[in-house]
């Protein structure tokens, strides 16, 4: 069935284990949500009773997803802003920027000296009022402003590659975009796992289960023959 061809899609993209999958689930979301939409008021068969039934289960769900999302989505260097309205921009700009103090070492700082003197409080009193985040918004809008990548990049080696530029969002990065979209590569693993240690094989040391599903997953991913 055409309509569900988009699903069957993004449920193949999002459920990889072999590159990072955060970052698309808000422009998966998007478009199918926008695919259902289309596809419900565009005739009154079969087919657009299925869409409309689709489509109200995932706008269950999108309000938890549209907001869990936004780090990631903005980290993935193939998206950014490119995913948000004009309206949403600004929201999740102060999301990232706050995750971001987070994790900036620069923000970790000992308590002031207590002023001494009447001038002093009054000097203290107006640094304080400075803006002081002006190096922690260069970097966001540096990365902000170069443009988007190729959709076959890998985020994650694309982060490694300009972690000196970015040193504080690659760490965001790193921690975000390795979160798994969905459970299926975990289950897939515990699948694997339960085929390695068996009811004939309940004996096996821990080493050798562990050396044997790397082993697999190495050879499965091409990365033993790569390294």
């Amino acid at each position: 069935m055409e309509i569900l061809q988009p699903i069957n899609d993004a449920t193949e993209l999002l459920s990889s284990s072999s590159y990072p999958t955060l970052g698309d689930v808000r422009i998966v979301m998007m478009s199918l949500l926008a695919h259902l939409d289309r596809n419900s008021i565009a005739s009154i068969n079969s087919q657009a009773e299925i869409a409309r039934t689709i489509k109200t289960k995932l706008e269950i769900y999108w309000p938890l997803l549209r907001e869990s999302s936004i780090i990631a989505t903005l980290l993935d260097p193939r998206t950014k802003l490119s995913a948000f309205t004009h309206d949403d921009q600004s929201h999740a700009r102060s999301t990232l920027q706050k995750v971001y103090d987070e994790y900036n070492p620069d923000n970790i700082q000992a308590s002031p000296p207590r002023p001494t003197t009447a001038r002093s409080m009054f000097r203290a009193l107006i640094q304080s009022s400075l803006p002081d985040n002006q190096h922690n918004t260069h970097e966001i809008e540096q990365y902000f402003q170069v443009p988007l990548e190729a959709d076959h990049i890998n985020p994650l080696e694309w982060w490694k590659l300009h972690s000196d530029n970015y040193p504080t969002l690659s760490r965001l990065a790193r921690d975000y975009l390795a979160i798994p979209a969905s459970s299926v590569p975990s289950e897939s693993t515990f699948s694997i796992a339960k085929h390695t240690i068996s009811a004939v094989r309940n004996r096996i040391e821990e080493e050798t289960a562990h050396a044997s599903l790397c082993l697999k997953s190495w050879v499965t991913n091409e990365s033993f023959f790569n390294a």
